[in-house]
């Protein structure tokens, strides 16, 4: 019986802090993809589970808009000016919670560590890249191998399933 109680006891604790905490959030304001969306992430691991995350976005954009909500703390942004270059830019303030490296509070530390990182992700970098350049030489030559075993061969392939590998 105290068993049953305790749990009873818990379930009503978490749906209080729930309805609380979706009333308290700052992303109360962007539309919700489900009802249940600011209480749990059941409905978006729902999604996930049935292999339809990707399909149930696309349309959820197109019904509710470029940013929309799908669990008590995630948001889905499909608009490149409005959203993600003022996300990542450093002009973006962030709280106290966000410890991260890239979503620092402090705007002068965060350029700093983007510009220590930026170089290597540079596209004159990739493309100097003596290392990648032997990487790309490896892989073309074996992929060049193949194809001469298979043509000879008369082998037919699935370039997908070779792709893979």
């Amino acid at each position: 019986m105290l068993a049953v109680f305790v749990g009873f006891a818990l379930l009503v604790f978490w749906i209080i802090a729930s309805i609380y905490q979706s009333n308290d959030s700052g992303l109360k304001g962007i539309p919700n993809a489900h009802c249940s969306v600011p209480y749990s992430r059941l409905w978006l691991l729902s999604i996930r589970w049935r292999k339809l995350e990707n399909r149930s976005r696309i349309h959820l954009h197109r019904r509710l808009g470029p940013i929309v909500r799908l669990g008590p703390r995630d948001v889905s942004i499909n608009c490149i000016d409005e959203g993600v270059r003022t996300i990542y830019s450093a002009k973006f303030d962030k709280d106290y919670m966000t410890g991260f490296m890239v979503t620092m509070i402090g705007n002068d530390e965060h350029r700093r560590r983007r510009r220590m990182l930026a170089h290597p992700y540079s596209n004159s970098y990739i493309l100097n890249s003596q290392t990648l350049d032997s990487t790309i030489s490896c892989v073309s030559s074996r992929l060049r191998e193949r194809m001469a075993m298979w043509a000879s061969t008369g082998t037919a392939i699935d370039v997908y399933q070779q792709a893979k590998c």
